[in-house]
């Protein structure tokens, strides 16, 4: 795999999973809105979304993938989300900004939720995925006296930033925002689960300590006073 495009996934192959996050994100946008996706790399999981009759901005750093999103996309900039004029210039246009996977490797993650309000038509909302630093892998390594970074998972070597459930909702509260929704993708010990025990274990431990056994946190928020 190209390093550069190390965060290519085949979305599209997720989307049919119960327990996958983009199959969550997925159900979390209306058809035919206008979407930003932040950080949207090669643009796959906005070409799902353009399945859904929906008009797909993307923003992205990385000019291999800019090249790639802008054939899949209706539009794609060149743009940091950290530069307040990126936000600025796309004033009140969209009903959905996609943050997914992407807070975590910014300075001032809760200034670029901020400037994100400025995008956002009058009923728009945020959606955001973000991975939990307090998950039962990295406790283990923890325990073990382990710190490493790894080239991509929850301690990817390119994060700036760590958080918790509560963390995380302290992001967003903070950033001016009133979180609707939050759900999480578990993750547990065993090496192989069976599908009907994987199922069982979400519905079981999941609830009972969701800060131990998500992976991963899907929050849908909208600007308060909208």
């Amino acid at each position: 795999m190209n390093e550069d495009l190390k965060y290519d996934y085949a979305v599209e192959d997720e989307l049919h999973k119960p327990y996958s996050i983009f199959a969550k994100i997925y159900a979390l946008i209306p058809s035919g809105t206008d979407v930003l996706d932040v950080g949207c790399h090669t643009g796959r999981f906005g070409a799902c979304l353009k399945e859904k009759a929906c008009r797909v901005t993307g923003i992205e750093l990385n000019g291999e993938a800019v090249a790639r999103a802008k054939l899949v996309l209706d539009e794609v900039r060149w743009a940091s989300a950290e530069d307040p004029a990126t936000f600025k210039e796309l004033e009140g246009r969209f009903d959905v900004i996609l943050f997914l996977d992407v807070l975590e490797h910014c300075r001032r993650p809760e200034e670029v939720l901020k400037g994100a309000q400025h995008a956002l038509t009058q009923r728009g909302f945020v959606i955001a995925s973000i991975p939990n630093i307090a998950n039962w892998w990295v406790r283990k390594n923890l325990l073990f006296g382990k710190f490493e970074y790894e080239p991509i998972g929850i301690m990817d070597e390119t994060h700036l930033r760590f958080y918790t459930i509560d963390t995380a909702r302290q992001l967003f509260y903070d950033a001016g925002y009133n979180i609707e929704v939050m759900e999480h993708r578990y993750s547990f010990p065993f090496f192989r689960v069976r599908k009907f025990s994987g199922r069982m274990l979400t519905k079981i431990l999941g609830p009972i300590l969701p800060g131990m056994f998500c992976y991963q946190m899907v929050i849908k928020a909208r600007p308060r006073g909208k």
